[in-house]
C-alpha cells in the first residue's frame, strides 16, 4: 500500500447518519461514518438512499427496495471500498462493480426458534413472514459480498455455518457510547452515596419476545424482601402491558416506560444490579454498559449471547435461580476485584477502537485484492 488515501463509501438510508435518531444498526452506521472521518488514511463519503412509503409494513418493504435499487444503479466512481454496514439488500455481482463489497452482519435473530431456548412462545404470522424475508436478504447479501465484518465471534460462526468462507470474515466488535467510558470522580462519589436502604434491580431494553423480559419479571416476583425495588425501562407495547398486568400484585415491580438517552447514565447508576434475560444477541451492549458503571449483571444461561459480552456476567438457568442470585448479591454485595475487572474490560469496547480495526480490515482487503490482481496478471503472461 502507498500513502494514498483509501476512498470508502458507507451505504445507508435517510436518517442513518443522524446522531439524534439513531439506535441499534442506525447507531452503528452513524458511529462508523463519524469515526472514519477522523482517520487520516481514509477519505470517507456516504450514500443516503431515499426512504419512501408510509405505514409500518409498506414503508419497511419500500425502503428496503429503494436501498437495494439505489445500490444496484450506483456507479461508485473512484471508490476503493464499498461498505454496507447494515443487512439491507446489496445484491450486485462483482463484475458490475470495480470495488470490493464489504457487509457488516449483525445477527441472525430472524431465524430464532423460541422452543430451542425453553420458551413457550410462537412467532405471529407477521413476525414469521418478516423473519423469512430478513433471512432471505441476509443469505443473498452473503452470496454477493466479497468480505464480511461480523460484530462478534458468535456471528462469525453463524456466517460460517451458512457457507461463507471463514478466511473472508473479520470480527470487529461494536463500541459503547463514549459517555460510558469514563466516570468523573464526583460522579463516582454520587454513585457511592446511593440510598443503601433500598436495593434497586433494573432492566433497560425493548419488550420484544427475543428479549425474554417475562423471565426476569417472574424472577423478581419470586425474590424475597421488602427492601428491593425492580424497575423495567422500555417502550410500551403488547408484551409490556401483559407483563405489567402479570406483576400488578407485586408493588415492588415498577414499569417505568422509555429510558431517554440523556438520562440513560443516571438510570443505570441508580441500579445496584442489572438483569439482561435476552435469549439471543448478535453482540449485546447493555451488559457491557452496566458493567462499565460497576454493576453486576445476570443473564439467561441458555441464551446465545457472544462470549465477548457475557464474559463477566452471572448466569441463571431459571427464574428461581435468578431470584436466588438477586438475593445473594443483595446480601453479600459484589466482589470488588471482579467489579473492577469487569469495569476495565467493558470500557475497552470503544467506537474508536472498533473503527481502527475496520480501517485495518480495509487495508487488508486492498492488499489481498492487489496480490490477487498481480497473480492474475502473472498467469495471463505465462
Amino acid at each position: 500500500m502507498t500513502d494514498k488515501k483509501i476512498n470508502v463509501v458507507i451505504l445507508g438510508l435517510e436518517g442513518d447518519f443522524r446522531e439524534d435518531i439513531g439506535e441499534g444498526i442506525q447507531r452503528y452506521v452513524y458511529e462508523i461514518y463519524k469515526n472514519l472521518q477522523t482517520k487520516s488514511e481514509i477519505n470517507v463519503t456516504k450514500r443516503e438512499y431515499k426512504s419512501i412509503g408510509s405505514g409500518y409494513i409498506i414503508k419497511k418493504s419500500l425502503t428496503t427496495l429503494s436501498f437495494g435499487l439505489g445500490f444496484i444503479f450506483d456507479r461508485f466512481k473512484n471508490i476503493d471500498i464499498i461498505h454496507n454496514p447494515t443487512q439491507r439488500p446489496s445484491f450486485r455481482p462483482r463484475f458490475t462493480r470495480k470495488s470490493p463489497l464489504v457487509i457488516t452482519v449483525h445477527d441472525f435473530n430472524a431465524k430464532l426458534d423460541f422452543k430451542k431456548f425453553g420458551i413457550n412462545e410462537k412467532h405471529s404470522l407477521k413476525e414469521a413472514l418478516r423473519g423469512y424475508l430478513v433471512m432471505l436478504i441476509t443469505k443473498l447479501n452473503m452470496k454477493f459480498a466479497d468480505y464480511i465484518i461480523a460484530i462478534s465471534t458468535q456471528t462469525k460462526n453463524e456466517c460460517i455455518s451458512l457457507g461463507f468462507p471463514e478466511d473472508k470474515i473479520y470480527v470487529v466488535n461494536s463500541g459503547m457510547a463514549p459517555k460510558f467510558g469514563v466516570i468523573k470522580t464526583d460522579e463516582e462519589d454520587d454513585f457511592a452515596k446511593k440510598d443503601k436502604k433500598i436495593f434497586r434491580v433494573g432492566y433497560i431494553g425493548s419488550f420484544i419476545k427475543r428479549k425474554n423480559v417475562r423471565f426476569a419479571v417472574e424472577a423478581c416476583m419470586k425474590t424475597k424482601g421488602d427492601d428491593i425495588v425492580f424497575e423495567f425501562y422500555g417502550k410500551e407495547n403488547k408484551e409490556y402491558r401483559e407483563l405489567k398486568k402479570l406483576a400488578e400484585s407485586d408493588k415492588r415491580i415498577k414499569f417505568m416506560g422509555f429510558a431517554p438517552e440523556e438520562k440513560l447514565i443516571d438510570i443505570y447508576k441508580s441500579f445496584d444490579l442489572f438483569l439482561f434475560p435476552s435469549i439471543y444477541e448478535g453482540f449485546g451492549l447493555e451488559p457491557l454498559e452496566a458493567q462499565s458503571l460497576g454493576l453486576p449483571v445476570i443473564i439467561y444461561k441458555k441464551a446465545m449471547i457472544p462470549q465477548e459480552s457475557r464474559k463477566y456476567c452471572f448466569e441463571a438457568e431459571s427464574p428461581e435461580y435468578m431470584a436466588h442470585m438477586i438475593e445473594r448479591i443483595k446480601e453479600n454485595g459484589y466482589d470488588e476485584k471482579k467489579a473492577k475487572e469487569a469495569m476495565d474490560y467493558a470500557r475497552g469496547f470503544t467506537w474508536d477502537k472498533a473503527v481502527e480495526k475496520i480501517v485495518d480490515v480495509y487495508k487488508d482487503i486492498l492488499k489481498r485484492n492487489n496480490e490477487r490482481y498481480k497473480n492474475m496478471q502473472n498467469l495471463a503472461r505465462n
